[in-house]
């Protein structure tokens, strides 16, 4: 499954609230790389001059325009489009590479409209960054052990959020005591990258916030067609704090019930809707090992 897909098939088994999830399998993909003779055109990759970034280049534009006009077998893409319907009707989805074989800091991603025309279409193109130049000499490496495909595909509904954010508990000698980091808006990238979220430190157990830090925020993202579009803030909500107490102890208590379920050192993404939180990612910030448990199966092809 991948870090990744191993991190929300934990959230599914444990009855975790989260946005509905749709995995397509290595298996599945495998069918589809093999049917396109993706192999024949990695073969190619084990005698690249590494060296030689002009022709890096061509190699790894080559194999993107292979991926983005794969032919999907019939039968395949029937049961995708049964399945797609059945867990992800009439939503806005984020499609997700989860690697198999190794990590990197790189989010492979995707946003599709329920309605398009066409869902393998943003699928293939989430395919196709894995083959970008800058993973080339990775994906090099997992073929010449004969992997042939590097990641599964995680179709999830994205959640048109009032705030989001993350949540952690910073002082392992007050377990207690949670940090949660918001912004307005359905993502909070954006917001992190200029230093604009609202900080507090909440006590779960007395229902209180013990320090706060209220950020000055002049934009907010939402969900736009086929993208996360960032617009600007309503003067009135730049120095407004992004969450009442009351959300901040909702979030707080959805943070506790992870740790109970999953992993006392854990760190949540969250976002909030109409008065309940998901939980949208989980990260393990000091013992990364703790993410190989893997629970029941999410919905999926069949093999």
């Amino acid at each position: 499954l991948g870090e990744r897909g191993a991190v929300l098939t934990q959230l599914h088994a444990y009855h975790l609230p989260m946005p509905p999830l749709f995995v397509i399998p290595l298996e599945i993909l495998e069918a589809i790389a093999e049917h396109n003779a993706l192999s024949q055109l990695l073969d190619k990759l084990l005698h690249v001059d590494w060296e030689n970034q002009i022709e890096v280049t061509r190699m790894s534009q080559d194999i993107r325009d292979a991926v983005q006009h794969f032919k999907i077998p019939h039968a395949i893409a029937n049961e995708l489009s049964k399945g797609y319907a059945t867990f992800l009707e009439n939503s806005y989805v984020e499609i997700s590479a989860s690697l198999i074989y190794g990590t990197t800091e790189e989010t492979f991603t995707a946003h599709h409209i329920s309605g398009e025309a066409n869902i393998w279409e943003s699928l293939l193109k989430v395919w196709s960054k894995l083959y970008a130049k800058e993973f080339l000499h990775a994906r090099a490496g997992e073929w010449h052990l004969h992997h042939l495909v590097p990641a599964i595909f995680l179709l999830q509904h994205e959640v048109e959020a009032e705030t989001s954010g993350r949540a952690i508990n910073l002082d392992p000698h007050r377990k207690h005591d949670v940090t949660v980091f918001s912004h307005w808006g359905v993502s909070d990238e954006t917001a992190e990258e200029k230093e604009a979220l609202d900080v507090f430190k909440i006590d779960t157990v007395n229902g209180k916030i013990l320090e706060k830090k209220i950020a000055y925020k002049s934009s907010y993202a939402e969900l736009n067609l086929d993208h996360v579009r960032v617009k600007s803030l309503p003067e009135q909500k730049r120095n407004t704090e992004s969450l009442t107490l009351d959300q901040l102890l909702l979030v707080g208590d959805t943070f506790e019930h992870v740790r109970k379920k999953v992993a006392p050192h854990v760190e949540i993404k969250w976002c909030l809707r109409e008065h309940s939180v998901l939980v949208t990612h989980l990260h393990f910030p000091q013992k990364k090992d703790d993410t190989v448990s893997i629970p029941s199966a999410v919905p999926q092809l069949p093999r």
